[in-house]
């Protein structure tokens, strides 16, 4: 079986196994992690190993905060998805532009008015940007969004994965909506 065939398989299986009851969860979880971790192991030419996740938040907003220390706390020291083992690192969004040593931004809540701040880092590292938040992908703030119920979904915004300097394996671009 060819590995983009295989990877496909594998992908299918993973967004079956996650798929969850009509019931609404608004909290990042462990399923939220795998989601996460799956979806960098497709970034680039295949991430492997420790990724480190840079939790971006905004101090001043409780949600945003409060919502970092839950992935923070989710993830661990880290956290097995696949070929990656999750790392998670807080990142007050006003430090973002002397950060280093990330592979990816996941955004909390309430960073609306950071979008430059975020995609200029984004830029210098050459990392995909994260949210929950189908909206941020869908107006080009962020790279990757999903959400996690009923089933599923992935989004991926190209135009933005572009500017931003980052691709995805092409197995994984075919089982993902792009805009």
């Amino acid at each position: 079986m060819r590995v983009s065939a295989r990877l496909g398989v594998w992908f299918v299986a993973l967004v079956m196994s996650v798929a969850l009851p009509p019931a609404a969860r608004a909290e990042f979880d462990a399923k939220d992690a795998q989601i996460l971790g799956r979806t960098l192991g497709y970034s680039g030419d295949g991430m492997s190993g420790v990724v480190v996740v840079g939790v971006v938040f905004a101090p001043g907003d409780p949600e945003s905060r409060r919502e970092a220390e839950l992935v923070r706390s989710v993830i661990g020291d880290g956290l097995p998805t696949g070929r990656v083992r999750l790392q998670a690192r807080l990142v007050p969004v006003e430090q973002l532009a002397m950060a280093t040593g990330l592979n990816a931004l996941y955004l909390t809540p309430g960073l609306d008015g950071s979008s430059e701040l975020i995609l200029s880092a984004a830029r210098r590292l050459q990392i995909p940007t994260i949210s929950a938040s189908l909206p941020c992908v869908e107006s080009g703030r962020c790279v990757v969004g999903y959400t996690s119920e009923p089933t599923v979904q992935i989004l991926i915004n190209q135009g933005a994965a572009v500017r931003i300097g980052v691709h995805f394996l092409q197995a994984f671009r075919m089982l993902v909506r792009e805009q």
